[in-house]
């Protein structure tokens, strides 16, 4: 077999090897980049949900308008009762 080698040879067998190996890279760069859309497509949706969810300062706000109206309640149920 060693006798089969020559510069022809040797480099029909590494360009073989070569092909090969780029195919191979190929299908994994294919690969993760179909994973990537999808990660993305992902950390879009959860981006698009999070602008839907209420902000701290808007829940702030929104109790405080409450207990506001809830103390101005009691002070005018207190005041018709007599209390």
């Amino acid at each position: 077999m060693a006798d089969d080698w020559n510069l022809g040879t040797l480099k029909e067998h590494f360009d073989t090897r070569f092909e090969a190996l780029q195919q191979a890279v190929d299908k994994a760069d294919a690969a993760y980049e179909k994973r990537m859309d999808t990660t993305n497509e992902w950390r879009q949706a959860l981006d698009d949900q999070q602008a839907t969810f209420v902000t701290k300062e808007q829940v702030r706000w929104s109790v405080g308008a409450m207990l506001a109206g809830i103390g101005i309640a009691v002070a005018i149920f207190a005041a018709i009762s007599g209390a």
